[in-house]
């Protein structure tokens, strides 16, 4: 998709036949990522999308347009990292939803919910951010959820901190968790959060989770 001998006009058909052959082969996709972090990590390819343009933003809009075309009865969505941590990032951030809402292209606010972001956020600024986001009326869904410590007893206080401000908050749909089994996380952490979740909620009831888990399909990427 990078490659330079590909002229901007043979690009936006491969991402056509690329957007086309995921339709075809998952054609009952519920809920679609279709632009990840625009914000840091805009794909070398934007221009075949028409670039910054007129908004500064027409590529992740036309991405948003065929995504529309081709996945019309789909939950279309944004992702980006680094959003819930910062008031200014989330502003930011709506800036591009808004215009994806305009153009009533939009049906779902994905936030990346990696350590980086949470760690160093008090609780009053996730909830402000989250409360900007719900501001949109769209659902919110936390992805890449992965709270992590030098050890158990950091990482279990953080988890107590950070996952029911996210699970209770009414805009927040769904939680995915950026890897659960014990070695294979996101950073290589040597800790089971599944155990620590049983451990945080279990005596509290609240594994009657009402947030869906959901299973993203990324589309526009810088790695793709």
């Amino acid at each position: 998709m990078n490659d330079d001998n590909l002229s901007d006009e043979e690009k936006l058909e491969e991402i056509r036949e690329w957007f086309q052959a995921v339709a075809d082969r998952y054609p009952d996709i519920d809920l679609l990522q279709v632009v990840n972090e625009p914000l840091h990590q805009p794909p070398e390819y934007k221009s075949a999308l028409g670039g910054e343009g007129a908004t500064g933003w027409d590529w992740v809009i036309n991405a948003f347009q065929l995504a529309r075309e081709i996945f019309p009865n789909t939950t279309l969505m944004i992702n980006d990292y680094g959003i819930i941590g910062s008031i200014q990032t989330t502003q930011e951030y709506l800036n591009i939803i808004n215009l994806l809402k305009e153009r009533n292209l939009i049906d779902a606010i994905g936030v990346q919910g990696h350590a980086f972001t949470t760690k160093y956020a008090s609780k009053s600024t996730l909830k402000q951010c989250l409360d900007l986001l719900a501001s949109t009326g769209l659902p919110i869904y936390v992805t890449e959820l992965d709270i992590d410590g030098i050890d158990d007893e950091e990482q279990l206080r953080e988890y107590k901190r950070v996952f029911p401000i996210l699970y209770e908050y009414l805009g927040v749909k769904g939680i995915t968790l950026w890897g659960c089994r014990h070695g294979l996380f996101h950073i290589l952490i040597l800790y089971e959060v599944l155990f620590l979740l049983k451990k945080i909620f279990l005596n509290k009831k609240l594994l009657n989770i009402n947030c869906m888990i959901v299973i993203q399909i990324h589309l526009i990427h810088l790695q793709l």
